[in-house]
């Protein structure tokens, strides 16, 4: 749908950086060049190729999905289960 019309490219980006950026604010716990790597390869490079004439639109979309994994393997990484243990430290933080 992006490929098709270019012009929604540059506010659907600022959108998709905004939520992310939300999301990193409450549960940052991998660094800065992980942020930085995922902004520039997911959202930088695609959209600045999608202006690009004669590019393939496999290369648009390879970098937005290299984006979409890292942010992907983010989210997950930064989940914090309830367990035993977590429930214990938590409690003993609060004494």
């Amino acid at each position: 749908l992006l490929l098709a019309v270019p012009a929604i490219v540059l506010p659907a980006a600022f959108v998709k950086v905004a939520l992310y950026l939300a999301r990193r604010r409450r549960f940052a716990r991998w660094g800065t060049p992980l942020a930085t790597i995922r902004v520039g390869v997911g959202l930088v490079l695609p959209c600045s190729l999608v202006f690009v004439d004669g590019v393939a639109p496999w290369l648009v979309v390879a970098p937005a999905v290299v984006g979409e994994l890292i942010d992907r393997a983010e989210f997950y990484a930064d989940l914090e289960f309830l367990t035993p243990d977590v429930q214990i430290t938590r409690d003993l933080a609060n004494v």
